[in-house]
This record gives structure tokens, sequence and C-alpha cells, in this order.
């Protein structure tokens, strides 16, 4: 009788386990992320560069975004607007940067993201 119910327990604790929540490469084909649009001005002393991004996930999720030349990714603010407009200060260096964008998922993993986007900053 014992071996039966520790067979029976291990079939439901198989059966159970199999029914976790998805895996970070099933959640990646559900987002989707775009730059809209993006700018880089001079004001006096410094640049100012924007990206325009939207997104489409769960309403659960974030996106943020790391200029090159900006604050940490880290430091950034967490967006968990659809669309939304980032702006950076940077020093008066002439040249492109670079905008890394990623979207997270609830938990904080990368589930999207937009590595090396352009910005003349000329």
């Amino acid at each position: 009788m014992a071996i039966v119910l520790l067979v029976s327990a291990f079939a439901l604790f198989t059966f159970f386990s199999n029914l976790r929540s998805p895996t970070s490469a099933f959640i990646l084909e559900e987002g989707a992320i775009n730059v809209r649009h993006s700018s880089c001005l001079l004001n006096e002393d410094k640049y100012t560069a924007c990206v325009t991004i939207v997104w489409d996930a769960p309403q659960n999720f974030y996106s943020k975004v790391y200029i090159s030349g900006g604050e940490s990714l880290s430091d950034t603010p967490k967006f968990y607007a659809h669309e939304f407009t980032y702006c950076q200060d940077l020093d008066k260096k002439l040249g492109n940067r670079v905008a890394n964008i990623y979207l997270h998922d609830e938990n904080g993993r990368w589930v999207k993201f937009i590595k090396g986007y352009k910005i003349d900053c000329s």
C-alpha cells in the first residue's frame, strides 16, 4: 500500500511540475518593442538625446532605456506606459550615441530588446 501511495504521489508531482509558468523563450514570442522617433538637440553646453518608444506586451511588463554617455541602465526609470519618450542629458561630444531599449517581464527578466539604436548628435 505504501508503494502505491508513493508512486501516486510521484506521478502527481510530475504532472503538476510540468504545468509551470511559461519560460522566457515562450515569452519572447509575446512582446514587441519599437523606436518611433529619436532626436539629439544641442542645449548650450550639452546635448539632450531623446527616444520615443512603443511596445506591446502585458500590462505588468515595463521598459527601460540606456543611452550611451548617460546614466546607467540600473538608474534609469521603469516605464509602464506602452508609449513614452525618454530623454537624457549628455556631454557636448559630437557623433553618434547608441540607445539600448529593453522590455522586461513582471519578474524583471529581459524578454525583448533593441540593441545599438543609433542617435545622431552632430
